[in-house]
């Protein structure tokens, strides 16, 4: 069958279902049809079925300036940018008005910053902030696309966002990717960033691994130490948990002491924002 009479077959099915993979195209061609392909022409039907649905991806991305200034003229107070670069797109910010005013008024000045990899024909990086409201839900406040995730990309994502905010003084939680250490640092203060304390334990996860010769029962009493040290909420706690782990194993309090407790750990992070 060529391609472009099988993504015809399929376009409908790819309108209501646009999840439908290619595993089960070829079943539904084989049981239907009594046609059997491999996976490689399914996959391109689909694509092909796409382009049809939804045009060329480059035509969408010349559509971006239109789509911003739609978005501002239909949500006023909304914050949709769009640059390019040598005339083709360089980078995307958006916050909706209500997710600003959401945060401004019903949210605590905690703003977490994280970024994936955007799959497709231009790749790039999907950057996004949310915050958390007052029952610990999370709370979309804005997003951006760029080309990948070095300090220009995250300085001006970082300097849009802190442009909606209305000059609050807001925690900023990230991972410790170097760009974000030095934007955040620039922007909101290094006392105002606190850094994700997942991706600090399996950092400290993956150091005990390396380090240790004594099985899964050492890295899991290590790991529950270190629990104890990050939650710990009052400097005195803070400072028993510390010597219980510097008494377990002093070269992972060696790696705590080395890997700034004081953004990390509970009883450092300030306490009127509402992380403690």
């Amino acid at each position: 069958m060529r391609g472009r009479k099988g993504a015809r077959v399929i376009e409908q099915v790819i309108r209501a279902t646009p999840q439908y993979l290619p595993h089960q195209i070829c079943k539904d061609f084989k049981s239907r049809y009594g046609v059997s392909l491999s996976y490689k022409p399914t996959w391109t039907y689909k694509e092909m079925s796409k382009e049809r649905i939804y045009g060329l991806p480059e035509n969408s991305y010349m559509l971006l300036p239109w789509l911003c200034q739609r978005l501002v003229d239909i949500n006023p107070g909304t914050i949709a940018k769009c640059t390019r670069q040598d005339g083709h797109f360089w980078q995307l910010f958006i916050a909706h008005y209500f997710s600003i005013q959401g945060f401004l008024m019903g949210c605590r000045p905690v703003i977490a910053i994280d970024s994936t990899h955007l799959s497709g024909p231009y790749r790039g990086s999907l950057f996004f902030a949310t915050a958390y409201d007052a029952d610990d839900g999370m709370f979309p406040i804005a997003f951006g696309v760029v080309s990948s995730k070095n300090y220009k990309d995250w300085l001006w994502f970082l300097q849009k966002l802190k442009g909606i905010l209305q000059d609050k003084e807001v925690v900023i939680i990230s991972y410790r990717h170097q760009a974000i250490l030095h934007s955040v640092s620039q922007l909101f203060g290094v006392e105002n960033h606190a850094y994700c304390y997942r991706h600090v334990k399996e950092n400290f996860s993956s150091y005990v691994t390396k380090h240790s010769t004594k099985g899964k029962k050492c890295k899991g009493d290590a790991l529950l130490l270190l629990d104890s040290v990050a939650y710990e909420r009052l400097d005195d706690d803070y400072v028993v948990a510390m010597e219980k782990l510097k008494t377990y194993n002093s070269d992972l309090a060696k790696w705590v002491e080395e890997n700034s407790p004081q953004h990390w750990a509970m009883s450092s992070l300030p306490k009127n924002h509402g992380i403690r």
